[in-house]
């Protein structure tokens, strides 16, 4: 447990109180690593333009990479605004200020809301880099999900399809898609259930735990408002996220996405020309 911090005021909070700053992503960190995936995918380019003469007209990965950015920034950029949010909170918490407080429970909410949307935004951009080096992924394509019945859409269902055909794939790339079908599995298929319920039913319902050192924080609980949260007479107690569950999901996030992005832009991973898009 880290010491009690001591503030006079609600201005010394504001700028002294940084209890969650330790959960912040690093964008300097972060942009210097899309600027190394950029780089090489624009080596692929280079050897593409070397063997081609239709370079004019085309469009490159590293182009849909450059064009993404704000997507693959989003979840990082959301999460710091919350722990922001969070440290205030905890200040205007412990001096009593409720009208500052319920301004604030809304700004939390707002990005914990954006948080999950970003999420799943990024998981749907990178379909489009699949489309270069992938028979049959379509550029209109989502990552997808497996449904409750077994169904599966999106690139997925396209993973799916090749695990059952494995000579409709290079051997050399079923590496990539197995990952990215256990990670699917792992962590993936819950971190984008939130996004669903948030963009179709409600937003989260929101609990507080308060740690004896005097900070508070909210517990945001995955519930549909029109829902029987009873199963046979059972409560069933619903998903839930604090502000370390949701760096960890953002950390899995961005591992995932460098994982399959440096794999894509390995030299190995070469774009034919019946692959590439055209203007």
């Amino acid at each position: 447990m880290k010491e009690r911090i001591i503030i006079e005021n609600i201005e010394e909070g504001l700028e002294k109180y940084k209890y969650y700053d330790s959960y912040k992503y690093n964008m300097d960190y972060l942009m210097d690593q899309l600027e190394n995936i950029e780089k090489r995918f624009r080596v692929q380019e280079e050897a593409f333009n070397k063997e081609s003469d239709k370079r004019e007209t085309a469009i490159f990965p590293a182009h849909v990479f450059y064009k993404m950015q704000p997507s693959i920034v989003a979840p990082a950029y959301n999460l710091n605004q919350y722990l922001t949010k969070l440290n205030e909170y905890t200040v205007y918490y412990n001096f009593g200020e409720r009208e500052k407080l319920k301004k604030t429970e809304v700004e939390l909410n707002i990005y914990v809301n954006q948080i999950f949307i970003s999420i799943k935004t990024l998981l749907d951009r990178c379909v489009s880099l699949f489309t270069y080096y992938i028979k049959g992924v379509s550029k209109d394509s989502t990552f997808g999900h497996i449904k409750a019945n077994g169904t599966a859409t999106g690139l997925i269902n396209k993973i799916i399809t090749i695990k059952k055909k494995p000579n409709d794939v290079d051997k050399e790339k079923e590496p990539l898609l197995d990952y990215i079908y256990e990670q699917y599995n792992e962590w993936i298929r819950i971190a984008v259930g939130p996004r669903d319920m948030i963009i179709h039913y409600n937003d989260f319902y929101t609990k507080y735990q308060h740690p004896i050192d005097g900070r508070i924080f909210p517990v945001h609980l995955e519930i549909r408002t029109f829902d029987d949260p009873y199963i046979d007479g059972e409560y069933v107690e619903p998903c839930d996220y604090n502000y370390k569950i949701l760096y960890q999901k953002i950390h899995q996030l961005y591992e995932f996405f460098f994982t399959i992005t440096a794999t894509l832009s390995h030299p190995a991973y070469k774009i034919s020309l019946s692959k590439m898009h055209y203007i």
